[in-house]
């Protein structure tokens, strides 16, 4: 019979036992042995042990999804623990560390297997770029901020305030570069951006306002980075806490900006309203401190008063070789301005020493057309 004849075409492979030894005894006729073989009784045996195998089934897809959930807890938990020791050493001034660390957990961001979004990547990319820029390397800095900006614009949702925080932190290697007119047009971009999406009174205007404002000095265009930097310290009177770090820069961007107006004595007022709050809220080695100290002994110099000069230059060297690696364009930075005041009080012998202590830093450190560079070898 027909149906005889497709039993015939069936593939066993996955057959039973059971149902193979009754097919055999249908194939040849033997039909009473193939309905004894499927005995109504081990029929019901088999649907019976069917049941316990679903039963088990479902309890190992619930233990394979208990076990999932827990492996997406431990390695946040990874994460986490490797971001925390990332910013621990970050503290501490040891930026190369800290930057191994985001890189590891970078890492399992980009295994697929993870399951990761990318998105907090971008906070990744941008952590790193600020500890390469810490550590003067300027342009793995602005690599690792370029990436940043790549990505934030891949997710689809431009959000114009990230992107604008991208662009105001992207600002800062660049000057150090000597690359002035692309650091002031990103650093505009920044705030374009940040008005646009938040209004004129966002708490991130004061960042994006003074890195313009810096950016608009170092091109000498003093008078409008004395207005950002006004705006940026009105901002920052308004919504800071009176010991804000934050504050403190405020107060120094402008106390820079009036130095190189020639009006010394303002200057000098608002770098010790800078230094004083950075005294108070930074740690004794911290290098904003050590920044706060260059600029009001920068100022002191221009007043003639040198040895007022001297002193703050080297507590800021004191901090300096404490914390930064001995090739730092930094470190140079400031044995080039104690070279500068030496020169200013006609002490050439010491004057040379220290400018040649930031020759051999420059040389290896920054780009043959660096203007600090170009500085070093004029003294």
């Amino acid at each position: 019979p027909q149906y005889a004849q497709d039993l015939a075409k069936q593939n066993l492979d996955f057959a039973s036992e059971q149902y193979i030894q009754a097919y055999e005894f249908f194939k040849v006729g033997e039909v009473q042995k193939a309905i004894d073989v499927l005995n109504e009784e081990s029929l019901e045996a088999s649907y019976e042990q069917i049941k316990n195998t679903r039963k088990e089934a479902a309890r190992m897809d619930s233990i394979r999804r208990d076990l999932e959930e827990k492996s997406r807890l431990q390695l946040r938990q990874l994460i986490d623990s490797y971001t925390l020791k990332a910013k621990a050493y970050s503290v501490g001034f040891r930026f190369a560390s800290a930057i191994e660390q985001y890189k590891k957990v970078i890492d399992i961001y980009e295994d697929p297997t993870n399951q990761l979004p990318p998105s907090e990547l971008v906070k990744l990319y941008m952590e790193i770029a600020r500890s390469l820029y810490e550590e003067g390397k300027y342009e793995d800095s602005l690599d690792y901020f370029k990436k940043a900006e790549s990505l934030q614009k891949a997710k689809g949702n431009n959000d114009s305030a990230k992107l604008a925080d991208i662009y105001a932190h992207m600002g800062m290697p660049l000057m150090e570069l000597g690359r002035f007119k692309k650091a002031r047009s990103t650093e505009q971009l920044a705030v374009d951006l940040l008005v646009d999406a938040e209004g004129d009174h966002h708490r991130g205007l004061i960042t994006a306002y003074g890195a313009l404002g810096v950016a608009c000095a170092l091109l000498d265009d003093y008078e409008p980075a004395l207005r950002y930097h006004q705006e940026a310290l009105k901002l920052a009177e308004e919504k800071l806490d009176s010991l804000d770090h934050d504050l403190s820069i405020a107060y120094d961007n402008i106390g820079n900006t009036y130095t190189d107006l020639g009006e010394y004595e303002k200057a000098r007022d608002y770098q010790l309203k800078s230094v004083a709050i950075a005294e108070a809220v930074l740690d004794p080695l911290h290098p904003e401190l050590a920044i706060a100290y260059h600029n009001l002994a920068l100022t002191y110099a221009d007043m003639g008063a040198f040895d007022k000069a001297l002193e703050y230059q080297f507590k800021a060297l004191e901090m300096d070789e404490a914390v930064l690696h001995d090739k730092h364009p930094a470190l140079a930075r400031t044995y080039s301005n104690i070279a500068s005041t030496y020169l200013d009080m006609e002490d050439l012998d010491k004057a040379m020493v220290y400018q040649k202590k930031a020759l051999s830093i420059e040389e290896e450190a920054l780009d043959p057309l660096h203007p600090d560079l170009a500085m070093s070898y004029s003294n």
